[in-house]
């Protein structure tokens, strides 16, 4: 639960930067291109693979020294995560949603698994507490620092640490009805404020606290009652009809133990973002929202087994030649919860030892 990333304002400059350098090298990249197995000679050495481009042309990619895997994880195939599952039980379904794009579905690990190799960790995944209700990304909502942040169940209680781990909260939130929990938030409306500008992590994705009122995501009110009003509404696939008393009890006790410094009710370590009701309440540029979440599919814990120099171990634990491995398509890297920027220094290290290695021949 310590700094350890650097943040770059969008994932496309990284791709951007390791795209021109690749091309300045020489490399093709294909696009719209899948793989779909790994080619073996007459050792078992990797020398290539098999892809399949959109359009449906298939093609074959032969490699002077092998190939290096970097395609994800499996959080896009539920049925893939639930079959390995020893952690979620019943929480997890076949038709679990996931904040991942699409295309992770596993490819990787089953190619590899193909020939020979050894997978581990696979019994456990991540799931992303704060989650669309409706699509599992982690858009279409408000949600930030954990220390300022209240969450409440469709009662308007509080009932989880807000600071504590991802699969705690997880856990937690996954035992209210329908898995659904909403954060309470209160600042300005102004120009660069909470409604009319977008929080450091709605920058992530390019919209605006406003837009996600106006798309009925979240509820919003200048008031405790309006805001109250308003959830009777559906937004984010929820309709739970909060009562200005109770939202108003919970924000108090809550300020009450930032005040105090310490949380009698589930020990929550850092706890900031005191809400002034009355200061609110009495200045039209500032008000509240609510913002409903769900816990979906977010980083697979497993993957193929690899050894400090990337290379992807089979059954037998022997290296096999000519294949690497690096980022979440791996396992054993994080362990059973890997924390949130980890997988930044994951992706670059092992990709750094993959690339390297494959371009030696080694």
């Amino acid at each position: 639960m310590w700094p350890r990333t650097h943040r770059v304002e969008t994932s496309t400059e990284l791709i951007g930067d390791l795209r021109e350098v690749a091309e300045a090298a020489g490399v093709t990249i294909y696009t719209e291109t899948a793989a779909t197995s790994l080619l073996t000679d007459e050792n078992g050495k990797v020398i290539g693979a098999t892809a399949e481009q959109a359009n449906g042309t298939k093609i074959t990619i032969n490699t002077a020294n092998g190939v290096v895997l970097a395609c994800g994880g499996y959080c896009a195939n539920p049925a893939m995560v639930k079959e390995y599952d020893q952690y979620w039980g019943d929480d997890l379904s076949d038709h679990t949603l996931t904040t991942n794009v699409g295309t992770n579905e596993g490819d990787g690990i089953l190619m590899a698994q193909a020939i020979g190799a050894d997978t581990v960790g696979m019994e456990v995944a991540q799931m992303m507490p704060s989650s669309s209700p409706l699509k599992g990304t982690m858009t279409d909502g408000a949600w930030g620092d954990a220390s300022e942040q209240i969450w409440i169940d469709g009662d308007g209680n509080r009932f989880v640490d807000e600071y504590a781990e991802r699969d705690v909260l997880a856990k937690a939130s996954l035992q209210l009805e329908d898995g659904i929990f909403y954060i309470i938030y209160a600042g300005k409306v102004g120009e660069d404020g909470l409604l009319k500008g977008a929080t450091l992590e709605d920058q992530m994705f390019g919209t605006s606290i406003q837009d996600m009122v106006d798309n009925g995501h979240v509820w919003y009110g200048s008031t405790l009652a309006e805001v109250a009003e308003a959830s009777a509404t559906s937004a984010g696939g929820a309709a739970p009809a909060f009562t200005e008393e109770a939202l108003r009890e919970t924000i108090e006790k809550y300020n009450s133990y930032v005040e105090a410094q310490e949380d009698p009710d589930f020990h929550k370590e850092v706890l900031a973002g005191a809400i002034d009701i009355e200061a609110i309440e009495a200045d039209p540029n500032v008000g509240f929202v609510i913002s409903p979440r769900k816990a979906s599919l977010h980083h697979t814990m497993g993957g193929l087994k690899i050894d400090t120099e990337a290379h992807v171990l089979n059954t037998d634990g022997e290296i096999i030649e000519g294949l690497w491995a690096a980022g979440e398509v791996t396992g054993g890297v994080h362990a059973g919860n890997r924390l949130g920027g980890n997988a930044v220094a994951d992706i670059f290290t092992y990709g750094h030892i993959a690339g390297g290695n494959a371009a030696a021949g080694k």
